[in-house]
């Protein structure tokens, strides 16, 4: 019985290094996309906040999964004293999950370019960004309802460690599902970051064509 069952959260890149080097426009239009995209990245802190804390919670239950492995089946209340940090931990990650969410959600309303007073064309640029940011916060729903499967499956695992008389091959089972849907949220969390690389180059694109157009 065994087999890693935490993933790595990789984390997000930062916005455009153009639009945090306190580089200013004006009224120009590169300024007011400036400014909405400023919007973005700081409602997206509490979704860069929080992913240490999920890797050390997840760190720390993978560290609890593998002493727990190591028992013996007679060693009853320590088994049942390390599940219940495992489901706390677990308690801990859902909460980590939830603000990581509400950010991601508030910077996708965030993203919106519609009351700027640009010109078409510079409007139909905006534009690009907000597409582009749209469709790196629909690889993140993604990411985030594999993540809830995977924690889901994880619960049923740690609670039928403690199930009387549960079998080695029921428990090898479920460890199996669990790493299955980890590379499941392994495979999204790449999708995520190649759409936040796209989603950069589309504002440095952007901003580079703007710039050309003065």
């Amino acid at each position: 019985m065994g087999g890693r069952i935490m993933k790595k959260w990789v984390g997000m890149v930062s916005l455009s290094a153009l639009l945090l080097g306190g580089c200013t426009f004006g009224d120009s239009a590169e300024q007011q996309i400036a400014e909405v995209l400023q919007q973005m990245h700081t409602a997206e802190e509490g979704y860069r906040s929080v992913q240490s804390d999920m890797t050390s919670a997840e760190q720390e239950e993978y560290k609890l999964f593998e002493e727990i492995l190591g028992l013996d089946q007679e060693q009853t209340d320590e088994l049942t004293a390390k599940v219940e940090e495992l489901q706390a931990l677990v308690s801990k990650r859902k909460e980590l999950l939830a603000t990581e969410r509400a950010s991601m959600e508030e910077a996708l309303a965030a993203s919106d370019f519609t009351a700027l007073d640009i010109e078409e064309t510079e409007m139909e640029l905006a534009s690009e960004i907000d597409t582009a940011y749209e469709e790196r916060f629909s690889t993140y729903d993604e990411v985030y309802a594999n993540y809830e499967k995977l924690i889901e499956l994880q619960e049923n695992l740690y609670a039928e460690m403690v199930t009387e008389d549960v079998s080695i091959e029921t428990i090898r089972e479920l460890i199996q599902q669990v790493n299955a849907q980890n590379e499941v949220v392994q495979q999204t969390v790449e999708s995520m970051n190649a759409k936040t690389e796209e989603f950069n180059a589309t504002t440095d694109r952007v901003f580079e064509t703007l710039k050309q157009e003065e």
